[in-house]
């Protein structure tokens, strides 16, 4: 959205969304803002993000856990933009256990994996907290948990929906 505002009063409004269709903003997103040359500008973690800037190209990322998105925005003078970031992301909790035994004084260690697209085979997230929010690309996982200092490995396949949370 561009809005019209005084020559010196330009600058850029930020919001990230899981979907296209969802209502609600996405928390904690990383916010970086890059000049033409490459030059730090802007470093937040916000759920919405507004700042002055000079009129000028600008790079902006949002990174979410483990969504990363990249928009080229142009300022030009006399406007104000608003940009709004579509994450296409979803959430995984794994929560390691025992059968048994109560797991929350083990020491545990989760991995996942891309099943397909272009990091296929590649390690997307990893955790040592038990029942962590992972933020995740949509998409399909290989999940390996493993507790403590054993020598089993569990290993489950997900499919991470934007704007929903799977539990493992």
């Amino acid at each position: 959205a561009i809005r019209v505002v005084e020559p010196g009063k330009e600058g850029i409004s930020l919001v990230a969304r899981l979907t296209t269709m969802s209502m609600h903003i996405a928390r904690d997103v990383e916010w970086q803002v890059r000049n033409e040359a490459g030059e730090l500008l802007l470093n937040a973690t916000a759920n919405e993000l507004e700042s002055p800037l000079q009129p000028g190209l600008y790079v902006v990322e949002a990174q979410y856990g483990a969504v990363s998105v990249r928009e080229t925005v142009r300022l030009t003078e006399g406007n104000s933009i608003a940009v709004n970031f579509i994450l296409n992301a979803g959430g995984l909790r794994v929560l390691p256990a025992l059968k048994g035994l109560a797991t929350t004084g083990l020491q545990s260690k989760t991995l996942v994996y891309a099943l397909a697209g272009i990091d296929k085979g590649k390690l997307i997230a990893h955790s040592e907290e038990p029942g962590e929010l992972l933020k995740l690309p949509a998409g399909l996982y290989r999940v390996e948990s493993k507790i403590g200092s054993g020598n089993t490995t569990a290993v489950t396949d997900v499919r991470v929906r934007p704007g929903k949370m799977s539990a493992v």
